[in-house]
């Protein structure tokens, strides 16, 4: 496929239909907060950055949609939870953001504004979902991690620091990998 601006067009219908059908799952679940996972966020990101053509937030959506679909695969061998919605959110979105990204490239520092947008929509979880949710371990420290954390601010420094050496990485290797093309 020629990767041009029709496609790209249709790839961000894609995500948009990704991100619609982990809502409805969710809604059936009863478990609607859980869409606010920067994963799946990151969908709807991207359909809107892809409409507004904006670099800028199809780069954030394409980092988080890397970090959480390597999260989503540790979770999913540890917890076993798993759901078609959720497969195709987590495969389907980090194909779509991939063939995208190298139509629009990356910017040099995207991973600061990930680092932000992903500060930001955790807070948004801290504010307006359920504790039990521990929607972007906005609340608690995540099960497992309690044997290395004892005190909430503690991991989440860890964990921001964590997630902007992994946002910096993979802006990195991002920028290396499309400037050779």
């Amino acid at each position: 496929m020629k990767i041009n601006k029709t496609n790209i067009y249709l790839l961000s219908i894609c995500s948009f239909i990704f991100f619609l059908a982990h809502l409805v799952y969710r809604i059936n679940q009863g478990r609607v907060y859980e869409i606010l996972w920067l994963c799946h966020i990151s969908n709807l990101t991207l359909f809107l950055a892809i409409l507004l053509h904006n670099k800028r937030l199809v780069s954030i959506a394409v980092l988080w949609l890397t970090i959480g679909s390597v999260c989503w695969l540790v979770d999913l061998f540890i917890f076993k939870d798993i759901s078609i919605s959720s497969t195709i959110a987590h495969i389907g979105g980090l194909t779509v953001a991939l063939i995208v990204i190298s139509y629009f490239k990356i910017a040099k520092y995207s991973w600061i504004d990930a680092f932000i947008f992903g500060l930001f929509i955790q807070q948004l979880c801290r504010f307006f979902t359920p504790e039990k949710f521990n929607v972007n371990v906005a609340h608690t420290i995540y099960p497992g991690m309690d044997k290395f954390f004892s005190i909430y601010w503690h991991y989440w420094l860890f964990n921001s620091i964590t997630m902007a050496f992994c946002l910096f990485l993979i802006n990195f290797i991002l920028r290396k990998i499309l400037s050779e093309n």
